[in-house]
C-alpha cells in the first residue's frame, strides 16, 4: 500500500451524495507527458463580442494515453465548446492506470 505522502488528488467526485477523492501515485501525474496536442479554434463569436477568458477541462486518460473521457467544470462555455471538442484527440504517454487531470485553456482575444 502507497504511502499518503507519495500520494496526489486528481479528481473530486461526488457519489450518491458522498464526496470521493481519487488519488494515484504522485509520479503517475509527474510521468504523463503530453505527446500529441490539437489547439482549440477561436469561436468566431468571441472576438466580434470581445470575449476572453478559459475553459477548465477535466480529462479522463486511459492507460494507453488516450483520452477517454472530457467534462467542462467552468469557464466560458462556447470556448469551453471548442476546447472540449479539440482536447479529445489528445495522446498522454501510456501509464499503468487511468488517472483523471485537470486542464485550463486560455483563450485570449486577438487583435
Amino acid at each position: 500500500m502507497q504511502s499518503l505522502e507519495t500520494l496526489v488528488p486528481v479528481s473530486r467526485n461526488q457519489v450518491d451524495g458522498v464526496k470521493v477523492l481519487t488519488l494515484v501515485p504522485a509520479q503517475a501525474t509527474a510521468e504523463r507527458k503530453l505527446r500529441t496536442r490539437v489547439e482549440p479554434e477561436y469561436p468566431e463569436t468571441l472576438p466580434q463580442l470581445r470575449i476572453g477568458g478559459s475553459a477548465r477541462l477535466e480529462l479522463t486518460i486511459s492507460p494507453k494515453g488516450t483520452v477517454a473521457n472530457v467534462a467542462v467544470p467552468g469557464g466560458n462555455p462556447v470556448w469551453a465548446a471548442a476546447a472540449e471538442n479539440r482536447a479529445k484527440p489528445w495522446i498522454y504517454a501510456p501509464w499503468s492506470s487511468r488517472i483523471t487531470i485537470q486542464v485550463t485553456i486560455p483563450c485570449e482575444l486577438r487583435r
